[in-house]
């Protein structure tokens, strides 16, 4: 396949020779698309079509993860996913775009593990897009700015970065719960062993954010007898005051976070093992080498699309 240079603009001229790639790896004649109103790459299990956006300063190793990624879906994402009961009953007590950022953070992990485990001459392809994508700030930092931020990210967003480019940014995932949370994605077989986790992560996503709610309303409400919030007590300096636990933004973000911009999938560097919350030692952690994970949640949380 002749590389695409990075000065071009993806367009219908580019998709014979991308949609034989697809449809060789899906093993179904795919339907390949480019879409300028396309915010990101995304496949529809019930149509079948795989679009890829017409953006430019893309290499061709960059395409060719998407693709791969998006085929992902087109091999192991059920085409009735979006209508099956685990899937609508979270929708009518979250919301829509709640519940599909969570599902695709976990269902991209699931599926990019598949695919590679199915074609492991896609180890390359994953590991050269995600170079690539690294190297043009696709996600939104460097190599430089991920350490310092990393942190202050939500526990969806770190699963998601590690994921995908923990191995090659050397990251870890070091709370329990997320070490966990992690470790069924990888190990989930089917769509609906995704839908049991994510409906166990609103649900305590949304436990802890009532908490938080709870105990800042707390905070802000004067005790009988006590000062209140912004008003010092006698004898006491007002810089000693303590201040309000209110839940920050990206805290509140987290029982509903939105589909974060990344796109395609996984890298080929191995990731810092991560103890498991059960207790396992650090070498049971699967490693990012063996098991490196993809995609991005979909840009635009509403379509019903899967996102890369």
């Amino acid at each position: 396949m002749n590389s695409l240079p990075k000065t071009s603009v993806l367009s219908q001229s580019h998709v014979p020779s991308y949609s034989l790639f697809a449809q060789l790896l899906a093993s179904e004649r795919l339907r390949v698309t480019v879409d300028r109103r396309a915010k990101t790459a995304s496949f529809s299990p019930e149509a079948r079509i795989l679009t890829l956006p017409s953006w430019s300063n893309f290499d061709n190793d960059a395409w060719l993860l998407f693709i791969a990624h998006e085929v992902g879906h087109a091999l192991f994402t059920p085409a009735d996913s979006f209508t099956r009961d685990s899937f609508t009953s979270l929708v009518t007590k979250y919301g829509h775009n709640a519940v599909l950022g969570v599902a695709n953070v976990f269902e991209d992990v699931r599926i990019e593990r598949l695919v590679r485990e199915k074609y492991r001459g896609l180890a390359g392809t994953f590991s050269r897009g995600y170079h690539s994508l690294m190297n043009r700030e696709f996600f939104g930092f460097t190599s430089q700015t991920i350490v310092p931020a990393w942190a202050s990210k939500t526990v969806l967003d770190r699963i998601n970065i590690y994921a995908k480019v923990g191995g090659l940014l050397r990251l870890s995932l070091t709370e329990a719960q997320e070490i966990a949370w992690y470790n069924r994605a990888l190990r989930a077989e089917t769509f609906d062993d995704v839908m049991v986790l994510v409906a166990e992560v609103m649900a305590q996503l949304t436990e802890q954010q009532r908490q938080q709610a709870a105990q800042a309303a707390q905070n802000n409400q004067p005790s009988q007898g006590q000062p209140s919030q912004g008003q010092p007590s006698q004898g006491q300096p007002q810089d000693g005051q303590s201040q309000s636990d209110a839940p920050s933004q990206d805290d509140a973000q987290e029982s509903q976070p939105q589909s974060s911009q990344s796109q395609s999938d996984a890298q080929d560097g191995s990731s810092q093992s991560q103890p498991s919350q059960d207790g396992e030692s650090k070498d049971d952690q699967p490693s990012q080498s063996s098991q490196e994970q993809k995609a991005q949640p979909s840009q635009d949380g509403e379509s019903q699309e899967q996102k890369a």
